[in-house]
């Protein structure tokens, strides 16, 4: 294999692709033994096997452990193999260590559907912001830069804030640094204090507070402050993500008005944002580096509601290092900036890290002039006061609004309308994707233009708040046809579910409804007088979800999309190449292609990834297969960059996936270079004149290439009758190298010298001849023409000469709508042309026999929507065998947002087409939620074909149900329940209808429906005994559920988990039920 020890990461990838709403159960294998939840392997095939590979983790991007939320109690669930490490009861978070030998991605994957948890994820590495050495290291220059002295005549500090420093902890015995630290935490180690082992720490703290007008070395920003060291990275410079955002917590809980985040990482994590949002309803302000690595905004400092800032230098100038993106808000002096350092020594430094403090300082000298300020005012009054450095006055995403500027902070009138004046279309703002917008109009006749830049389709969703009624906000296209003419605006309507194509698009945002406005004025008692200054503030959210691409769907392997492999526009270094744009629209979306190569050659895939935050993974397989084991991955690279393979392969089918590390969706698509080189042989030669032709036979496909404009290919062939004649001529080269190549067929009788047909085409790659031709043998000459340098370029192609007239028509499929009145029907096949009574059909390899008068009527169940391909073979009215592979399309009448792999669909689908389970409103499924016991009896009456409501009328007497009420939705199922002996009940006579159903009851109770077909179809196996995967190391023979359960594992119905377990007290989810009701429905009309 390619790269074996990546093997594991594929492992999750796929099982997550198979499983993702697959309940866990699909697997026999224990998790120690595995190494690794080979779900996908074990979901197609119960034969166990050990998959031998080293543990493969992304060590540059997070530690070996997980950070889990969980929804109730004091304690996490028990995850096998996993050790809890820490946790913070009061906010259901811990970190777990994963054992040694499981990967991280196993352990995610494997409890990814526990109902316990809200959520697991990697514990992400955090480092700190490096920059590259700067010989200019002068003099602390940055103070004058940022006005910083005349902003000491009016506020040197502010000692009624605390500002927390989460980094590597601050030397505490520093001279110029005491006075100004407060207790801080050391969250790696809470024994020890926060002492700074690496240095950056004290670099920050330096930089925001070193002590000033005491004749010692350098001063910070403030003279006078509270510090509170956190010391959230090790001796090295680097922490995770459970730390940090334990860190960020610590400060909101005690009083950091301020969070200084020197650190950072491209991915994204759900418990850091967590983690920001707390801090923003507390009332914290947090500034964050954008990072130094010269491309996309690192988190934290990505969160809208993080202060994020780049780094400029003393010409104002913004160096390569410093990230940019629509994230960026402000930068500030970070070049060779002088500061404290361990040992009560001063230092230079260089990077965001030390922009990042500075305006934490300048935000405290403006929460001590505004101290009624909240956050987002004061990010406004620093974004309103920077100095613009680009040139252009307008927000942009290297400089942000600019380079910040203290005393203009401390200065300026703050106001909520930063953006005006952006009265008309012309002078609109730009609203950058990924940023919030707190604005206001000022007054009622006011009006306030932004414009969106889509770059890619997909679609823009901008929630809209204010809390003023009669405001609207309208959308508006900017039609532009050419350069040459003025574009004009096009009202569209606007819906958050609207796919926009790219361009640019307008927002309008003024009072629309004067009644409205009015009445809402008045309730807050503003005077009339003061309608036209009094601000109506707002406040909007750019979102952006990215359109799936051409290629959908092409999620699993079977699907993978076809890529012309010559349909190439690019040459790199002398060479064409496919470019392939596709994106990953939705978390756990997959990509798979398939390329046909006609000849064996060497192939490089390259993936080009122009987006930081997505971490590419290349999946190879040189055959159709959905064993992971003849799969190589390639991840040889950290996040932020591409990947690439290069090998050679022999003609015939190839599929590669792309997906993304983490599977989430991104909103910029990605590129992959596809280089085809082949290694022709031609096996025909020598072929040059007519008495050297070797004899082909028709229908087949011949590869041979001409060697230049000299080169003479012959070949001869024979009809058999007066036959249509189709002669096919493909140059196996892109169109573009095709320009002026010209490609002629000549085709002789066997008895004339001079030729019967002829055909030249020129520029193009493709060549149809296509004639009546009578008995006889044939000869053809097939050449080529072209100037200067391409007389000499070796073409080569492929000669397809059929007999359309030995064809007759195919079998014909026409799908009807599923049949609804019988249990197990899909769709009917009914198949024409078949001329024995008693010939056999194909429909993927299930043979069925025709009826009498040689029609064909069977049902075909689909797997998942959209289009499939049938392989169907049947004889012809020659008595020929034939064979046809048709696609047809399979679309459910209702369609479920959340249910996504085939197999779920299949399952899912085929319920709800028999009204047995039924969607939610806002069109989704839910498959990970719990049941309830009305739930599960009600599914369950109706899997049996019962009619619930006529049958409870029927009864003769209403059971003693005692604790539900005859108005519950549930009680006529609950009526046919009991009288079906399905429940019984609980010991107090209860029969509790909204509780929660496990796993175990779960069991139960599909026995007790299916009892006596469970027993016909175990009568057939004859291996309750001896199946190994029955035993279930937590249900013991004494279990009160064991011979149920283990009836169930048998038939292959509800089966457990990898590791050998049943979780019998877990929740049963609504996928465990469909695909139990499915399992059970399908096998038994079998």
């Amino acid at each position: 294999m390619f790269i074996s020890r990546h093997a594991r990461i594929i492992t999750t990838l796929i099982m997550i692709m198979m499983v993702v709403a697959i309940p866990l159960e699909a697997s026999h294998q224990s998790l120690a033994d595995y190494k690794s939840l080979n779900t996908a392997a074990s979901f197609a095939s119960s034969d166990a096997y050990n998959y031998e590979a080293e543990p493969t983790e992304k060590v540059q991007d997070h530690w070996h452990e997980v950070i889990v939320k969980w929804k109730y109690g004091t304690n996490p669930p028990s995850i096998p193999g996993t050790k809890l490490v820490t946790k913070d009861a009061s906010e259901r978070l811990a970190k777990l260590a994963v054992d040694e030998g499981i990967s991280v991605q196993d352990v995610i994957a494997f409890a990814q559907n526990f109902s316990e948890l809200e959520y697991i994820q990697p514990n992400y590495r955090y480092k700190l912001h490096t920059a590259p050495n700067d010989p200019e290291y002068v003099q602390q220059w940055h103070h004058q830069q940022i006005n910083m002295e005349r902003a000491w005549d009016i506020a040197t500090g502010n000692a009624d804030v605390v500002i927390a420093v989460l980094d590597t902890g601050v030397d505490l015995e520093h001279p110029d640094l005491m006075p100004n630290l407060v207790p801080g935490y050391n969250i790696i180690n809470p024994e020890q204090p926060p002492i700074d082992d690496y240095g950056h720490g004290t670099q920050v703290a330096g930089v925001l507070g070193a002590v000033g007008n005491n004749q010692l070395d350098g001063t910070g920003i403030l003279w006078h402050t509270r510090i509170m060291p956190i010391k959230v990275l090790d001796g090295s410079g680097e922490g995770d993500d459970f730390t940090i955002g334990q860190g960020i917590r610590h400060a909101v809980r005690n009083g950091a008005d301020i969070i200084v985040l020197s650190l950072g990482d491209r991915l994204y994590s759900k418990h850091m944002e967590e983690a920001v949002k707390l801090a923003e309803q507390e009332g914290v302000l947090l500034i964050a580096a954008t990072g130094n690595n010269g491309s996309t905004v690192n988190y934290p400092a990505a969160f809208p509601t993080v202060l994020a800032v780049g780094a400029s230098d003393a010409n104002d100038r913004v160096p390569s290092y410093s990230n940019f993106g629509p994230e960026v808000d402000v930068v500030a002096p970070g070049q060779g900036i002088f500061t404290t350092t361990m040992r009560g020594q001063m230092t230079y430094n260089s990077g965001t890290s030390m922009s990042a403090p500075i305006v934490a300082g300048i935000a405290a000298l403006i929460l001590k002039k505004h101290p009624e300020m909240e956050p987002w005012q004061v990010r406004q009054l620093i974004r309103q006061s920077a100095v613009d450095i680009s040139g252009q006055n307008v927000w942009n995403q290297r400089s942000g609004y600019g380079r910040v500027d203290a005393y203009q902070a401390l200065t300026v009138t703050p106001t909520i309308d930063i953006w005006s004046p952006n009265r008309t279309w012309e002078q609109a703002k730009e609203f950058p994707q990924g940023t919030n917008i707190n604005s206001a109009l000022n007054g009622v006749n006011d009006i306030d233009w932004f414009y969106i830049d889509v770059r890619h389709r997909g679609k823009v969703q901008v929630p809209f708040t204010t809390e003023y009624r009669g405001i609207s906000m309208n959308w508006y296209y900017y039609d532009k046809q050419d350069d040459q003419t003025e574009g004009q605006l096009v009202p569209i309507i606007y819906s958050p579910d609207r796919t926009l194509e790219p361009g640019r698009y307008y927002i309008r945002i003024r009072v629309n409804n004067w009644e409205e406005i009015v009445r809402s004025l008045q309730q807050k008692g503003v005077r009339q007088s003061q309608f036209e200054t009094r601000p109506l503030r707002y406040r909007m959210e750019h979102r952006f979800e990215i359109a799936a691409d051409r290629y959908e769907p092409n999620n699993t392997i079977n699907q993978a999309a076809l890529i012309d492999i010559f349909q190439t526009e690019r040459f790199e270094q002398g060479k064409p190449f496919v470019l392939i744009e596709g994106t990953l629209h939705q978390d756990g979306d997959f990509d798979w292609y398939k390329l046909d190569l006609p000849h064996p050659g060497e192939l490089s895939i390259e993936v080009v990834n122009s987006y930081g935050r997505m971490d590419p993974v290349l999946t190879i397989s040189k055959t159709l297969t959905t064993n992971i084991r003849d799969y190589d991955v390639v991840d040889d690279h950290a996040h932020g960059a591409g990947e690439f393979w290069r090998g050679d392969v022999s003609a015939g089918e190839f599929y590669f996936m792309v997906a993304d590390y983490q599977l989430r969706s991104h909103p910029i698509p990605y590129q992959v270079k596809v280089t085809f080189n082949p290694s022709y042989e031609d096996r025909w030669e020598p072929n040059d004149t007519r008495l050297d032709a070797p004899n082909i036979v028709l229908n087949q496909n011949i590869y041979a290439f001409l060697d230049g404009n000299q080169d003479r290919d012959w070949f001869t062939f024979f009809v058999e009758d007066n036959s249509n004649i189709k002669i096919e001529l493909t140059a196996l080269l892109p169109d573009m190298v095709m320009e002026e190549v010209g490609l002629t067929a000549r085709v002789f009788e066997a008895t004339r010298e001079t030729p019967s047909y002829i055909k030249t085409v020129e520029n193009t790659r493709h060549l149809v001849l296509e004639e009546t031709f009578s008995q006889g043998v044939y000869y053809i000459q097939l050449l080529r023409s072209g100037n200067e340098p391409s007389v000499s370029r070796q073409v080569p192609y492929m000669l397809q000469i059929n007999n359309l007239s030995a064809e007759s028509t195919p079998p014909r499929l026409i799908i009807e709508e599923p049949v609804r009145d019988q249990v197990f029907s899909t769709i009917l096949v009914p198949v024409s042309g078949i001329s024995d009574p008693g010939a056999l059909i194909t429909i993927n390899n299930r043979e069925i026999r025709a009826g009498l008068d040689g029609s064909f009527f069977t049902e075909y169940l689909f797997e998942g929507t959209g289009i499939q391909t049938l392989r169907v073979k049947s004889t012809n009215d020659t008595g020929k065998s034939i064979e046809r592979a048709i696609q047809v399309t399979y679309q459910p009448s209702i369609i479920f947002s959340d249910v996504i792999t085939p197999e779920l669909q299949q399952a899912v689908y085929y319920l709800t087409e028999r009204n047995i389970v039924q969607g939610f409103p806002d069109g989704t499924f839910r498959p990970n939620r719990s049941l309830t016991r009305g739930e599960i009896v009600t599914l369950i009456l109706r899997a049996l074909n019962v009619n619930i409501d006529q049958e409870a009328s029927g009864l003769a007497s209403t059971p003693s149900i005692r604790d539900v009420d005859r108005n519950h939705w549930a009680f006529n199922a609950m009526k046919v329940a009991i009288d079906r002996e399905l429940i019984i009940g609980f010991a107090d006579q209860s029969l509790r209808p909204d509780q929660t159903v496990t796993r175990a009851q779960l069991a139960v109770m599909l026995y007790r429906a299916f009892g006596e077909e469970y027993e016909q179809e175990l009568d057939k196996l004859q291996t309750l005994e001896s199946n190994p995967i029955i035993r279930y190391i937590d249900v013991p023979s004494g279990h009160w559920a064991y011979q149920d359960i283990k009836k169930s594992a048998t038939l292959g119905y509800l089966i457990g988990f990898p590791g050998q377990i049943f979780l019998p007290d877990q929740a049963a989810t609504r996928q465990q039920v469909a695909f139990a009701l499915f399992r059970f429905i399908s096998d038994y009309n079998q």
